[in-house]
């Protein structure tokens, strides 16, 4: 059983650092449209 919760945390920190990767990915595309609109 304690191996079942082991792998539900392990999806979830997945789960996390997906979503956190997705949020800067789509931080650093606005921070490229800026610029590109500047020029």
């Amino acid at each position: 059983m304690p191996n079942y919760e082991y792998r539900i945390k392990l999806v979830l920190v997945d789960l996390t650092l997906t979503s956190a990767d997705l949020t800067s990915n789509k931080r650093d595309f606005i921070a490229e449209q800026r610029i590109l609109n500047w020029n």
